[in-house]
């Protein structure tokens, strides 16, 4: 899937995402949250895009395990010249959330980010079984995705967002129902690890079990 949907989006998303998106502060705790009691993790990432997180996770952990399934093979291609330009090796692969080119019970890991915003709630609920599915027995997910709005000024940011996504695949989002989908899927110990304002909305990271 391109950017927000729309391919001639694909190259600005780093820098719209870098100006906007306080990357800077969420990313870290992100990768920190990936990183099992300092070992090196098997990890997936769902919806990759560009490579960021993958490239970023390589270098904080080098000898972790990174993959990354991305629907758009203009954006795998980028990630990976990107990866090149960085010393970092990935493994990328063309694929879809709902059905994912992964084997069972084969990652520790899985991050999804600001990714189950653009599925429907069928499709959210189906990229989070396959998520399940990949997942050995214990393993973690990690959900860096849109939540509830703070307040109503935070509603009234996050419509910009609904007229670029679609109110549909937005409205679990805003109503604060990601985290019962997970459940729905198969998640146990569910938590909200933190929480950010951005310009757009708010933004959470939720962390739960296989």
């Amino acid at each position: 899937m391109p950017a927000a949907g729309r391919a001639w989006l694909t190259s600005l998303y780093d820098p719209v995402m870098a100006l906007t998106m306080r990357e800077a502060t969420w990313r870290p705790r992100v990768i920190e949250s990936a990183l099992i009691d300092g070992e090196a993790p098997t990890l997936l990432d769902i919806g990759s895009g560009t490579g960021t997180m993958l490239i970023d996770l390589a270098r904080e952990a080098p000898v972790a395990q990174p993959i990354g399934v991305d629907g758009d093979s203009q954006v795998i291609h980028r990630a990976s010249v990107k990866a090149a330009a960085s010393g970092v090796k990935l493994d990328l692969r063309l694929g879809r959330a709902q059905e994912l080119p992964v084997p069972d019970s084969s990652v520790d890991v899985v991050t999804m980010s600001l990714l189950l915003h653009h599925l429907s709630d069928a499709d959210k609920l189906t990229a989070l079984r396959e998520a399940h599915r990949v997942l050995r027995a214990g393993g973690k997910l990690l959900i860096l995705d849109w939540g509830k709005p703070h307040n109503a000024l935070f509603r009234a940011l996050f419509l910009l967002v609904q007229a670029l996504d679609g109110a549909d695949t937005t409205r679990a989002n805003v109503e604060g129902k990601v985290p019962g989908i997970a459940e729905s899927a198969g998640f146990g110990d569910l938590r909200l690890l933190d929480r950010w304002r951005t310009i757009w909305g708010s933004l959470e990271l939720i962390a739960a079990t296989r």
